[in-house]
C-alpha cells in the first residue's frame, strides 16, 4: 500500500451544516452499578502514525550525499559529521537509496522497514569502499525524573574498541564499544559532562569533549566519529525528547500522577460526581459533558460514581482500578442510568506525533445504537464497525480541517454529520457518538489533548548542541455537533449539551 493510501488528509468541506438537534435531559434516574472494563489505546489499531527517521552521515571518505526514499528526496547535501532533523514516512517497507550529491550511482541502495509510530536513525557508516546503511530504532520510553538515556555508536573505521568516559575517572560510562556496533542504552543522571573518547585496551585518549550538556527527558545517540584508524576523532551527540508522564504532556505538573478525564454520556441520568480514592475529581457533571483532564493518585485506587451531592454509601458505580503512574485515562459513563450504566476505563495515548500529524480515534457511547462507522465527509472510512461500549483503534491524521459523517455500520443510513474539524498537529482527539437516536439525543462531541510533537534537531559534530524542547501548540476548538457548536480548548472542560426548543 503506498504512502497515500495510508494516510488521512484533509479534503474539501461544503458548507456547514445545520444540525438541528433536540436535547432531552431527563432527571436522575435509578442507577444500578455494572462491570468496568479497561480497553488498551493501542489495542486494534486501525492506523498508526508515521514513523519518523533522521539521517547521519558518519562516513568519513564519502562526498555530500543525497538520500532518497522509493525514489523521493527526503535529505539533500548532508556532509560528513551532520545530522538532518526527523521526517515522517508512511510505515512499511522502502527502498533507501544514498547518492553522492550532485549525481552518480548510488553508493547505498538497500530495503528497509519501518514500523507505524516508531523513531529512527538511518546512518551511513564506514568508508565509500565498504559503505552500509545501519538502522537503529531509538527508544523513547518515558525515563525516571532527572535522568537522561544515553547510547554509543562507534562509526570510526578501523579504530579499536571505544569506552565513553568522564575526564579524570577511570570506570567508563559506556565501554568496549566496536566498529560499527551500537551500545546498549542506559540511564545516566542529568549534568553537565566533561568526555572522553578512548580505546578500551590501552586507555588512549582519542578525543577529548568538555561541556556537554545531557538534559533530563532526553534520549542521546552519541555517535564517535573519525578518519580511519582512530585520527580526528569527534562525537556527534544527537538528542530527541522522550515520552513524558501525562502530568508534564497535559501541564498538570505531576510526574508521578496518573491524569483522569470523564464523560458523562448515559441520556437519562441527571448530574455525577466522581471519586478516585475518597477525593472527588469530577462534581456535578451533566450529560454530554467532559472533564478537563485533572491530576490523579496512582496506583491502586477506589473509583466511585455518584449522583451529584450524593454520599459515598450512595454510589452507583464502584470498583477499584489500577491507575498508572504518568498514564493518562479517560472514564466514560454511558447506557441508560435505568437499565446499568455501562461505564469503561481507556488509556489515552499521548506520545509525540510526527510534524503536522493528529491522532484520531473513535468513542461508540450511543445507548440504542448499533456497531457504526465513522467516515471522512466525501471521502473513506477509517474507522470501521465500532460496537457499542467500545473504541477504535487511533488513525493518524494530517492536520486540517476535516467533516465526519457517523452512520451505521450498513453502510447507507447517516445518522449524524459534524463540519469543519480542525485537526490540529500534536493533539489527539476522541469522536464521542452519545445520546439516543430514537429521541434525538444523539450527537457527536469531539474532545482534545496535547501530546506534542516528535523533534530532532540539525547537527553537526564538533558545534553545540541543540536539545530539542516540546513543541507548544495553539489551543484547538472542540465541536459538540448539537444546536450550537461548541467551542473549549484542550483540557478545558467542555460544556454540557444544552436543551434546543
Amino acid at each position: 500500500m503506498d504512502h497515500l493510501s495510508r494516510r488521512w488528509f484533509a479534503v474539501p468541506l461544503s458548507a456547514a451544516l445545520a444540525l438541528g438537534l433536540a436535547l432531552l435531559l431527563a432527571g436522575l434516574a435509578v442507577l444500578s452499578p455494572t462491570a468496568l472494563a479497561f480497553q488498551d489505546p493501542q489495542a486494534g489499531v486501525a492506523g498508526v502514525p508515521d514513523p519518523t527517521v533522521r539521517i547521519v552521515h558518519a562516513s568519513p571518505d564519502a562526498p555530500a550525499i543525497d538520500v532518497l526514499v522509493d525514489g523521493q528526496p527526503v535529505a539533500q547535501n548532508v556532509a560528513f559529521g551532520a545530522a538532518t532533523e526527523y521526517a515522517a514516512l508512511a510505515p512499511g517497507d522502502h527502498q533507501v537509496q544514498v547518492v553522492p550529491t550532485g549525481g552518480g550511482d548510488p553508493l547505498i541502495d538497500q530495503a528497509v522497514t519501518l514500523e507505524g509510530g516508531m523513531t529512527y536513525i538511518l546512518a551511513a557508516i564506514g568508508p565509500v569502499a565498504g559503505l552500509q546503511l545501519q538502522v537503529q530504532q531509538v527508544d523513547l520510553n518515558a525515563v525516571e525524573p532527572g535522568q537522561a538515556r544515553l547510547r554509543v555508536i562507534h562509526a570510526v573505521p578501523d579504530a579499536p574498541a571505544v569506552d565513553i568516559g568522564i575526564a579524570g575517572t577511570e570506570e567508563p560510562l559506556v565501554g568496549g564499544v566496536e566498529f560499527p556496533n551500537a551500545a546498549d542504552y542506559q540511564g545516566i543522571n542529568a549534568g553537565t559532562y566533561d568526555l572522553e573518547v578512548r580505546t578500551t585496551d590501552t586507555q588512549e585518549v582519542l578525543a577529548a569533549v568538555p561541556g556537554v550538556r545531557l538534559e533530563p527527558g532526553q534520549a542521546y545517540d552519541v555517535f564517535a566519529l573519525g578518519q580511519p584508524g582512530g585520527q580526528n576523532v569527534q562525537l556527534l551527540p544527537l538528542a530527541t525528547q522522550v515520552n513524558v508522564p501525562c502530568g508534564e504532556a497535559l501541564g498538570l505538573g505531576e510526574a508521578s500522577a496518573s491524569c483522569l478525564r470523564v464523560v458523562h454520556a448515559s441520556p437519562d441520568a441527571g448530574p455525577v460526581d466522581v471519586y478516585v480514592g475518597e477525593t472527588p475529581a469530577v462534581q456535578g457533571l451533566e450529560f454530554g459533558g467532559a472533564t478537563e483532564f485533572v491530576a490523579a493518585a496512582s496506583g491502586q485506587q477506589q473509583l466511585r460514581i455518584v449522583p451529584a451531592g450524593a454520599a459515598l454509601d450512595q454510589a452507583v458505580f464502584d470498583t477499584t482500578q489500577d491507575f498508572g503512574s504518568g498514564q493518562a485515562f479517560q472514564v466514560t459513563a454511558a447506557g441508560l442510568a435505568a437499565e446499568g450504566l455501562n461505564v469503561w476505563l481507556s488509556g489515552v495515548d499521548l506520545s509525540p506525533l510526527p510534524e503536522n500529524q493528529a491522532r484520531v480515534r473513535v468513542v461508540h457511547a450511543s445507548s440504542d445504537t448499533e456497531a457504526v462507522d465513522v467516515s471522512v465527509a466525501g471521502g473513506q472510512t477509517p474507522f470501521d464497525a465500532i460496537a457499542l461500549g467500545s473504541q477504535s483503534g487511533y488513525v493518524a491524521f494530517d492536520a486540517g480541517s476535516y467533516g465526519f459523517q457517523l452512520r451505521l455500520n450498513d453502510g447507507d443510513t447517516l445518522l449524524r454529520e459534524v463540519q469543519g474539524v480542525q485537526l490540529q498537529p500534536g493533539l489527539v482527539y476522541d469522536i464521542y457518538a452519545i445520546g439516543q437516536s430514537e429521541d434525538g439525543t444523539l450527537q457527536m462531541v469531539v474532545l482534545a489533548a496535547q501530546a506534542g510533537i516528535r523533534q530532532g534537531m540539525v547537527a553537526q559534530a564538533g558545534t553545540p548542541m541543540a536539545t530539542p524542547q516540546a513543541a507548544a501548540t495553539e489551543a484547538t476548538p472542540v465541536i459538540a455537533a448539537g444546536a450550537t457548536p461548541v467551542v473549549v480548548t484542550p483540557g478545558a472542560a467542555t460544556p454540557a449539551a444544552t436543551p434546543v426548543s
